[in-house]
Parts: C-alpha cells; structure tokens; sequence
C-alpha cells in the first residue's frame, strides 16, 4: 500500500483546520503497475463502491471496506490494484495497492479491506 502525495496533502490539510473531503469510496481495477506516491487514479479502474463499513482502533490504524458483490461487475474480470478515493465517479485517491491477480466472475463475491497506519 502506498500513500499518495495527494492523500498525504488531504491530511496536512485536515490538520492544519481546513475541511478536506475524507475518503468515501473503494475502486479496483485491472493494471498491476507497482503504486507511486504520485498516483492520481488506477491505471485502469473497473469498478468504483462506497465503503460498506469502516473501522479503527487505538493502534492508529483505519480500516475501510467494501464488498463487490456476485452482480457486479457484470462478466469475468482480472483484479490486481485497488485504492481509496474521496469521491465517485472522480475523487482524490488516498493510497493505492497492488496484489496478485484475482479472477472475479459472477460466482464470486469479494471483500475488499484496505487500512491505513497513521505512523
């Protein structure tokens, strides 16, 4: 997982009193580009969800969720990046991930958690 400049940017300005607006959405794609701090956007998004749920704990750590369910998309597809984003269908991205392909058909559900350590 990496943090984007533009993540690390929403939170200066959350602490410095502006009003930023805080991450709301998961998108997954298809391209396996190792992430860069300045990534702006996947390099080729599939599907973009709001969060079914999110958590945090006392360890600094967030935990947002998000479930593509059987229906979505609507045909087999390869998934291999996945970031966090302020917004649908644009938005500033927070952090983006990488990870080995996974074949999404109309079988399959898949939960996506992506967390974020404040260190």
């Amino acid at each position: 997982m990496v943090m984007t400049d533009t993540g690390k940017n929403l939170i200066r300005d959350w602490l410095a009193g502006q009003s930023p607006t805080p991450p709301s959405h998961i998108a997954v794609g298809s391209d396996s580009t190792a992430a860069t701090d300045d990534d702006t956007s996947l390099g080729s998004e599939i599907v973009r969800r709001a969060f079914d749920s999110t958590t945090y704990s006392d360890d600094r750590m967030v935990e947002f969720e998000m479930v593509l369910p059987t229906t979505v998309p609507s045909s087999t597809v390869h998934l291999k990046e996945m970031g966090v984003f302020n917004g649908s269908p644009t938005g500033d991205m927070f952090v983006r991930n990488t990870f080995a392909d996974v074949e999404k058909t109309t079988d399959v559900e898949i939960q996506f958690i992506e967390g974020i350590r404040i260190s």
